[in-house]
């Protein structure tokens, strides 16, 4: 026996995945064959399962056995203040079932909480575009998502009728082949998600140790999400080395998963093992104009180079961009880094990555990095009902 949960399958910025509402997940009958006895929160664990958890290629759910494409949302109406919707985000694990709760936020796939909401009637369409305010019940982050919405035609071709999203457009993101509308995400709230502040250790860089016996520098900053930043030099990379050579580089992917650990630890994050938090990036000079270049490991215990740049880890490299001191400060070039306190102002920030580069445009107020923003495109993929097995 088997329960149908609507959803919805979002192509978001460069990830992929489920959308359901909440309702729908709590409509699920409980097991009673131990299926839901698994140390996870309940409704995640059905997102887990929907999107095939536990399979290095998620043969038994809708998603794709890549970090970048086993994410879920599950998004209710909010009752708070400011907002419009609530969304938690649910990174389901690949090659064991579960769900890894340390994650925090997806920046991609948050752009697609937009059109889901004013699909369902969660919010009202205007036109030319709709703004949809989202609170992130993971980290508390505030999101206001700018949504294209039009009329449709009517008789005699006068335009009107409820809006709906518009998905085509000219938007070019990297990574993603083809254009679409744009959707503008400027997120809130999300300096110091640890609560220990930007930089969480308290320096701008610190040495950490590894196995080898030489010290490691290491710049640890938290705003989106933490992070663990090295130069590509002190990983024995250039910055131009392609995915498929990283993935295949176990020795570095060792090593980077070893800095990340300790570097972890310095953060008081405690062991970290089997948890993707804090990511860790190599960056090096900018190339093709950008600011500055990375490679970002979604999880270098998995042996697995992200293909472009997550956009939290882009907010986080915009913000280490601009804080003197730190590693990527160091390196960045064009950018006004001679300060712990940028300049007040829109700060764009242009970071290059495998598939081409990525813009964010960090916000300071007051001498305090408070806010980022960039835009993405989404594609409704796929919706109807996926079958939660019951027995």
């Amino acid at each position: 026996m088997a329960h149908a949960v609507p959803y919805t399958l979002f192509r978001s910025g460069t990830s992929k995945g489920p959308l359901f509402l909440r309702k729908a997940l709590e409509a699920v009958p409980k097991s009673a064959n131990g299926l839901l006895v698994r140390g996870v929160d309940r409704l995640e664990h059905i997102a887990a399962t929907l999107v095939g958890s536990g399979h290095p290629y998620g043969v038994d759910g809708l998603g794709g056995g890549r970090s970048s494409t086993n994410k879920s949302i599950i998004v209710s109406g909010s009752t708070v203040e400011g907002s419009d919707v609530d969304c938690l985000f649910v990174q389901s694990r690949i090659n064991t079932f579960g769900v890894d709760g340390s994650h925090g936020d997806c920046g991609n796939m948050v752009a697609s909480v937009g059109a889901f909401a004013i699909e369902k009637g969660l919010v009202m369409p205007a036109v030319p575009s709709t703004r949809v305010r989202v609170r992130s019940l993971n980290t508390g982050t505030r999101y206001e998502i700018k949504v294209q919405t039009k009329g449709l035609p009517g008789p005699g071709g006068v335009v009107g009728g409820v809006p709906r999203v518009q998905y085509s457009g000219d938007q070019v993101i990297a990574g993603v082949d083809g254009t679409g509308s744009p959707v503008v995400v400027t997120a809130k709230g999300m300096a110091g998600t640890l609560g220990r502040g930007i930089l969480p250790t308290g320096n701008a860089s610190d040495l950490v140790s590894v196995s080898s016996g030489r010290k490691v520098r290491v710049s640890c900053v938290d705003f989106s999400r933490p992070m663990v930043l090295v130069a590509c030099d002190d990983l024995g990379l250039t910055g131009s080395e392609t995915k498929l050579e990283l993935d295949a580089d176990t020795g570095l992917m060792d090593l980077a998963e070893e800095v990340r650990r300790e570097a972890a630890m310095k953060m008081g994050m405690g062991n970290v093992e089997g948890m993707t938090s804090p990511k860790i990036a190599c960056v090096s000079p900018g190339a093709g104009g950008a600011n500055i270049n990375t490679r970002y490991f979604t999880d270098p215990s998995q042996w697995d180079l992200h293909y472009a740049l997550a956009m939290t880890a882009c907010q986080c490299l915009g913000a280490a961009s601009l804080i003197d001191g730190t590693v990527a400060s160091e390196i960045a070039s064009g950018l006004p880094t001679d300060s712990l306190s940028p300049a007040d102002g829109d700060h764009e920030v242009i970071v290059s990555h495998p598939s081409g580069s990525s813009q964010v445009k960090i916000v300071a107020e007051n001498g305090e990095l408070v806010a980022a923003s960039y835009v993405r495109t989404v594609r409704k993929i796929a919706e109807g009902s996926a079958f939660y097995p019951l027995e």
